[in-house]
């Protein structure tokens, strides 16, 4: 399994989510789990 850092598009996502925290704007996230990971498939903003 790879860590999230070494995914090319971490600091873009990592950016909209603080972005989104601190602008207090919704996130819609899609997550997939097996038995030990978690897999983020996708992050939508509403601006």
């Amino acid at each position: 399994m790879r860590r999230p850092t070494t995914l090319p598009s971490y600091n873009q996502l990592y950016a909209l989510l603080l972005t989104a925290h601190e602008s207090n704007r919704r996130l819609w996230l899609e997550m997939s789990s097996a038995d030990t990971d978690c897999t983020l498939s996708y992050v939508v903003s509403d601006k």
